[in-house]
């Protein structure tokens, strides 16, 4: 899953804009594969350790929780690189019925970054879904999710005393984990913060997003072309999701409610 995400906030309190992740410029690679009470490859010596000493059911159990109290150890954890992984593993997924949970930083408090089935892991190697382009004076920024959040204001702090601009933009969501959650769990749990309220949430401050389905699809929010594809190739998808709106905005109390 690929997204695009944009800084929300100046120091005085204007509303900005994040715009969409760029595919990522990274060579494909064999996904790294841990399975849970077994050896994930040619590097796992006969006693089960791999080259750091770990045995692989140990690397999965660590896996099994996050910044909630709940555990679920997944059957496999599959770190991925890219893009294409991502769309070769969705529809493989699909094929044999198995549901998979993404995970970036792990930082959740409700559970949602642990599976008792696939793990997918944005890989943490410091160079992968890292991605990021500030447009203007950092009133937008498009960005990958494995960066972390907190990292993203520093750019933005960088950027405008590089170019010597007026007004010192923030990203919008500014949770309690803001130096360790990633932009990709940040967009997934529409995360706000204690300053930020709903106004300045995750979803307000959302201008596009490039999302891998689960057949593999990509759209592409931000590009008419891709927009218009995905409304030819998914067209059952768009009509209930359409509908699923008309119902909600046909009831005046549940629309005031939300």
């Amino acid at each position: 899953r690929v997204v695009r995400h944009r800084p929300s906030r100046s120091v005085e309190g204007a509303v900005v804009t994040l715009v969409p992740t760029t595919v990522p410029t990274v060579p494909t690679v064999v996904p790294t594969v841990m399975r849970r009470g077994a050896d994930s490859g040619a590097t796992v010596p006969l006693d089960g350790r791999n080259t750091h000493g770990e045995r692989e059911c140990e690397r999965t159990y660590a896996y099994g929780t996050d910044a909630s109290f709940y555990r679920l150890l997944p059957q496999m954890v599959v770190k991925i690189h890219s893009e294409e992984e991502v769309k070769k593993i969705l529809p493989y997924a699909k094929k044999h019925q198995t549901p998979v949970t993404f995970r970036a930083a792990g930082t959740s408090l409700s559970g949602q970054a642990v599976s008792d089935s696939v793990l997918l892991k944005l890989s943490h190697v410091g160079k992968n879904f890292r991605d990021y382009t500030v447009h203007e004076d950092g009133r937008k920024i498009t960005l990958e999710p494995g960066l972390i959040l907190g990292e993203v204001n520093r750019i933005l702090q960088a950027h405008k005393k590089k170019g010597g601009h007026a007004v010192q933009y923030k990203m919008g969501p500014d949770p309690s984990s803001i130096d360790s959650c990633m932009v990709g769990g940040v967009v997934a749990n529409n995360s706000s913060g204690m300053c930020c309220g709903v106004k300045q949430n995750t979803y307000h401050t959302l201008e596009d997003m490039r999302i891998v389905f689960v057949d593999g699809t990509v759209l592409d929010t931000a590009d008419p072309a891709s927009r218009e594809n995905f409304l030819k190739t998914h067209q059952d998808l768009c009509a209930k999701v359409s509908n699923l709106a008309t119902k909600v905005q046909a009831d005046a109390e549940l629309t005031a409610l939300i």
